[in-house]
């Protein structure tokens, strides 16, 4: 198993090394907000950011979607591994005993 991920962080490392990759991140805009705390000024620049619920956020974060899942796409064992990790995390699962009127039951 130790070799394995030995060998699965190699090629993850070699493929995100690869100096032919395509670089098509979009540029995030700044819009500085400036606040002081007890007399140091501080700049956010990505204040606009923390509202998760405004369409500029929602833009942004589905252009990040865009770029990584190219990405990711392109990954040509991905589907290998996703097959892979599921038959390893596919098991049996018991949850923590609790108390159904006069018995302990688990679900």
């Amino acid at each position: 198993m130790k070799n394995n991920l030995i060998i699965f962080c190699l090629i993850f490392l070699f493929i995100s090394c690869d100096s032919n990759q395509r670089n098509n991140y979009h540029l995030t805009e700044k819009i500085p907000v400036t606040d002081d705390y007890f007399d140091t000024e501080v700049v956010d620049n990505y204040r606009w950011l923390e509202d998760d619920m405004s369409q500029e956020t929602g833009n942004w974060v589905a252009k990040q979607n865009e770029t990584t899942f190219d990405y990711l796409n392109e990954i040509p064992f991905r589907e290998q591994l996703k097959n892979r990790l599921t038959d390893l995390w596919d098991y049996e699962k018991i949850s923590s005993p609790f108390r159904g009127r006069q018995l302990y039951l688990f679900l």
